[in-house]
């Protein structure tokens, strides 16, 4: 061990800088803004993305399971291809998994045409 992880309190700090704290849950939130669908990634893959980002958001911020909902749409929506994106807005979902299922309907009629 090196004189980093020396003490077991400076462990535990170490441990915390990587893995928690508001430093890593803003990278996460900031990750979540920025999110986009990448070429070739499927709706499934990118909605369990969304929702493990948001997972990861600073668990100190009490917030109603509607809020994150509603934040993790947006999100989810918002990671999609503009004329997509347009077309499930359009369609008003009012849920995360409503999203999804809109999404996945609207490309697969895309596809056979």
């Amino acid at each position: 061990m090196g004189h980093q992880t020396d003490t077991l309190p400076k462990l535990w700090k170490l441990l915390e800088d990587h893995f928690g704290g508001r430093k890593v849950a803003e990278r996460h939130r900031t990750e979540l803004r920025g999110r986009k669908r990448r070429i070739g990634e499927s709706l499934n893959n990118l909605f369990l993305d969304i929702k493990r980002l948001m997972a990861m958001g600073d668990p100190s911020e009490p917030q109603s399971s509607a809020v994150l909902d509603s934040v993790a749409k947006d999100c989810f929506i918002n990671s999609l291809d503009d004329n997509l994106a347009l077309r499930v807005h359009e369609k008003e979902p009012n849920t995360l998994d409503d999203a999804l299922h809109v999404a996945l309907r609207l490309e697969a009629i895309h596809s056979t045409i």
